[in-house]
């Protein structure tokens, strides 16, 4: 099922001038990559407005032009077509890792 871009609430070149500024940052302080877990936080870095109540990250490197979205499975459709995101940038993890003690979706 191929998953459309839904309306974007500011363009691509804003949420890449967004992390931009959070690169430069990031090389000022000599650190390569970024894990966000803060839902605010990925908002405002990807345009997601879902709100989700398991483990989420958003993981911004140095060498990449777009940060990558790790979520559960189910979420994966929803964060494709709410951010500015190329679909290979959104990861879902199996609800084999939801809810469990001794692992996780970051395993």
């Amino acid at each position: 099922m191929t998953i459309g871009k839904g309306p974007q609430a500011f363009p691509r070149t804003e949420y890449l001038r967004r992390l931009s500024a959070v690169k430069s940052e990031m090389a000022r302080r000599e650190v390569d990559a970024l894990v966000v877990t803060s839902w605010p936080n990925i908002t405002y870095l990807t345009g997601n407005l879902t709100r989700m109540f398991s483990l989420h990250a958003l993981v911004v490197s140095l060498r990449e032009e777009e940060p990558t979205l790790i979520v559960r499975r189910m979420d994966v459709p929803g964060c494709i077509h709410q951010t500015f995101l190329e679909r290979s940038k959104v990861i879902g993890y199996s609800d084999d890792y939801v809810g469990k003690a001794d692992k996780n979706g970051f395993d």
